[in-house]
Formats: C-alpha cells, sequence, structure tokens
C-alpha cells in the first residue's frame, strides 16, 4: 500500500479505504515452501504455484523459472529468489491496472474542467507516472518475457462464414492461400485482440460478426494467446516478437497481394503487435503494407522514448488512431497520420461508469469501429480537424468545416475531435432509419441455416 500511496500521492489510509472497501479486496498470506523439502520437492512446487497463478493457463513446457537463475534453483536461497521474482512481477502488474481505478475513484474530472491549466498539469504527471511505473516493472522483471513467443505456436484463425472457422499456423502461412474458404478476390482484414485475451474470450466476436454482414472481406483473428495471456510486463516486451512473426508469416505470401489487400487492426496491445508486425514487413520485404488502424493502443510501457516505440505513422502506408482512454490503458499520444481522439482528451467515455469506466472506455474504441464496419453505418463518425493538439481539450476550436470520416472508411490524415453518443447509435452522423445496430441478424451465426 505503501507504494500506491507514494505513487499516486495520496494517504495509505485512503489507498486502504479504496482497495478494501471499494474494490473489495483483501490481503492474503501463506506460507509457501517447508525448509526440509528436496530440491525436486521444491521443483514440484514451484510448478503448482505458478499453475494456480495462472489458474486456467497451460503450464509451460520449460522450467517455470529464468534459465539465469537455473544455477540456483536447488538452493533454499535459489528457490526463494525464483518466487520473489514471481511474486514480484504478479504485484507490479496488478499495480499497473490498478492505478488508474485508484485515480478514478478519487473523481475524475470532465467536459471544460479538462481546460484547466492545474488539470492538464495533473493528468501529465499521471501519464508519467504510469510510464514511470511501467519501466520499473521492466527493470525490476527484466528486459526479456519469461514466456518467449513461439511462431509455430501461434495461428490466423480464417472465419469461413457466421458459424466456423479454420485455424493455420504462422509457421505454415503459405497454406493460407490455397485454405478453403479463403478468397483472392477479396481484401483480408486481421484482427489482433489485447492483453489477457485468447480466441473465445475476447472482443473479436462483434468484429467478426460485422465483417461477416459485409460479406467481402477475408477476416482473420491472431492467435496469440499463450504469450500475451500472461503477465502485462512479459506481454509487453513480447509485442515485437509477435509481430515479427507475423511479418515472417506474410512474407510467405504473394506480396502484390499482401501490399495492396492485407489490413492490420489490432486493439489495445493487439495494436501494438500490429505496428510491430507492419514494420517487420517493411523491413524484410522492403515493402508497405497498405494499412494499419490502432484502436486505443496499450498505453503503459508505450511511448516514452524507450525501446518499445509503439504503433505510429511509417508503419504502413496508412495508419489510422482511433482513441477512447487516453492517458489511461490507451495512449494520449499524436502517433498515426491519422489520429482521432474521441471526446477529445476526456479519458472516461459517455455512459461509462463505476469501477469499469476505464475499461470501457478502453473498450469503446473497437466498439466505435465495429459500428461502422456495417455497410449502412461507414459515414456514422465524423471528426472535426484541429490544428493544434491543445485544441483536444474542449474541442471548440477544431473546425466543422475542414472533417474526416472516422472507422472503416476513414482515408484523410491529421488530428481530429470526435462526438459520440454515449449508446448505440454511437456515430453522431448516424441515418436512424438505415442504421444497422450491432445485434441485429446481419452476420450472425444462425445453425439452423
Amino acid at each position: 500500500m505503501r507504494t500506491i500511496a507514494e505513487t499516486v500521492g495520496i494517504s495509505k489510509d485512503r489507498v486502504g479505504h479504496l482497495l478494501h472497501e471499494i474494490l473489495g479486496m483483501r490481503k492474503l498470506s501463506a506460507r509457501w515452501v517447508p525448509r526440509l523439502l528436496t530440491p525436486d520437492n521444491k521443483r514440484n512446487h514451484f510448478r503448482a504455484v505458478a499453475k494456480l497463478v495462472e489458474l486456467d493457463y497451460e503450464l509451460l513446457p520449460h522450467p517455470p523459472y529464468s534459465p539465469d537463475m537455473a544455477q540456483y534453483v536447488n538452493s533454499e536461497m535459489g528457490y526463494k529468489l525464483v518466487l520473489r521474482r514471481l511474486q514480484f512481477s504478479i504485484r507490479m502488474s496488478q499495480l499497473l491496472w490498478l492505478l488508474p481505478l485508484l485515480l478514478l475513484q478519487l473523481s475524475w474530472p470532465t467536459g471544460a474542467q479538462l481546460a484547466n491549466p492545474v488539470l492538464k498539469f495533473q493528468m501529465n504527471l499521471l501519464q508519467e507516472q504510469l510510464a514511470t511505473l511501467c519501466r520499473t516493472i521492466i527493470n525490476r522483471t527484466g528486459d526479456q518475457s519469461k514466456v518467449l513467443p513461439e511462431m509455430a505456436r501461434m495461428s490466423f484463425v480464417l472465419q469461413l462464414d457466421a458459424c466456423s472457422n479454420v485455424s493455420v499456423p504462422l509457421n505454415r502461412a503459405d497454406e493460407l492461400f490455397t485454405t478453403s474458404g479463403f478468397s483472392l478476390n477479396r481484401k483480408t482484414v486481421i484482427f489482433i485482440t489485447g492483453w489477457g485475451t485468447t480466441i473465445d474470450r475476447s472482443n473479436s466476436g462483434p468484429v467478426a460478426k460485422a465483417f461477416a454482414c459485409r460479406n467481402d472481406t477475408n477476416f482473420i483473428i491472431l492467435d496469440a494467446a499463450h504469450f500475451i495471456r500472461t503477465f502485462y510486463s512479459w506481454a509487453v516486451l513480447n509485442t515485437d516478437t509477435i509481430g515479427r512473426y507475423v511479418a515472417k508469416a506474410l512474407i510467405k505470401l504473394d506480396s502484390n497481394y499482401v501490399t495492396k489487400n492485407v489490413h492490420l487492426i489490432g486493439h489495445s496491445l493487439g495494436a501494438q503487435i500490429a505496428g510491430s508486425a507492419a514494420r517487420y514487413y517493411k523491413q524484410l520485404s522492403g515493402l508497405q503494407l497498405s494499412r494499419v488502424t490502432g484502436l486505443d493502443p496499450a498505453n503503459p510501457c508505450f511511448y516514452d522514448g524507450k525501446e518499445l516505440p509503439g504503433t505510429r505513422s511509417g508503419d504502413a502506408k496508412y495508419v489510422d488512431i482511433i482513441i477512447s482512454n487516453p492517458g489511461l490503458a490507451g495512449t494520449s499520444d499524436e502517433a498515426g497520420d491519422a489520429n482521432f481522439f474521441v471526446e477529445g482528451l476526456q479519458p472516461i467515455k459517455k455512459g461509462c461508469t463505476g469501477l469499469d469506466a476505464i475499461g470501457c472506455s478502453h473498450q469503446r474504441a473497437v466498439d466505435y469501429f465495429t459500428e461502422s464496419v456495417y455497410p449502412n453505418n461507414t459515414q456514422n463518425f465524423r471528426g472535426n480537424y484541429c490544428a493544434a493538439y491543445a485544441s483536444l481539450w474542449t474541442g471548440r476550436a477544431c473546425s466543422n468545416v475542414r472533417t474526416a470520416i472516422m472507422g472503416y472508411a476513414a482515408s484523410r490524415s491529421g488530428l481530429f475531435y470526435v462526438e459520440v453518443n454515449q449508446e448505440e447509435p454511437f456515430g453522431k452522423e448516424a441515418n436512424l432509419d438505415t442504421f444497422t445496430p450491432t445485434n441485429s441478424a446481419c452476420g450472425a451465426c444462425n445453425p439452423n441455416l
């Protein structure tokens, strides 16, 4: 609690109240290892603890301790040292995502309040604190993930229709073009989900349904769950390698098709993977992908001037970014060719309340894009051009004459302030007579057909 209090700048009593009374968290302790266990017993206990920590994660095929610690693992001191590293990773990963929740509980400024110079300074300070905290995590846990990506354990999951799909391992990506259900006459979207997700437990379903409704696109989800469903700091360190493997998979395919027709879309950590994949594709082939779309790209550990640059202009011919939770879970950087700040620099979106306000706001970027994919909804979101970043605080100085479409049909570059509704239709420009809601039958699976 002392670490949280010092980072946030509030008293330990206040932190305790938020943790125990508001968030319902309790401190638990346990004795891990009796002293008389043999080295084999200790190793078995360690594997069991790692399994319990990750809950339904599958056990890693390699020992769950860092290779550089292997020489100590047979000793009591070495075992405890490895265990402390694991415990530190857990606590710091939890702290990283708990910090914004604590700040939210202290009441967040809204609307015109954000133009207050004092509040601007506080927001900038918060972002610096998050960056510092994340860098501390990386430095303390080491600059290499302990769950290293393997190309053969990642797949392109191609949606065949609204009810079925087929998986193609990245190391056999050359089979994609000959896979039944893939059409070279269609463009291809590769959707990459965020931290802690799997194919079945992610926000990819609504996006897949929207593209199924269009019925004009090869829709693929990247399955990299083994390497992003782990501690946040480890998943962050994996983004670059996962992106490189995606690029190597795309290299196996016809470059003329890939550069003209492949569109990478990612949410949160998935957006950072998408940018990495596009950069590596350019490096390996000398060619550029046509488009990368970042949906509220992950903020913690990125865009801090260090070795994790984040998705940005130049990764593809056109990089458009939708920002819905700036400065907290999502970036507040003007990083793309087109940067659509929904409700400007207000981090909490309309309709998002309570303890889930940050997660809800972070998810909204996906909700907005998904709405725009339906054929009748492509013009729903319009952004006003802002000549200066400072205009994003209120949006009043942004032009309603020079505008751009946000979402599926985006094509213009610049900095844009976007107004939205708090519920569907989210887009202010939606035509209620033709609007297609995301819960419509279009694109939905009907097993009886």
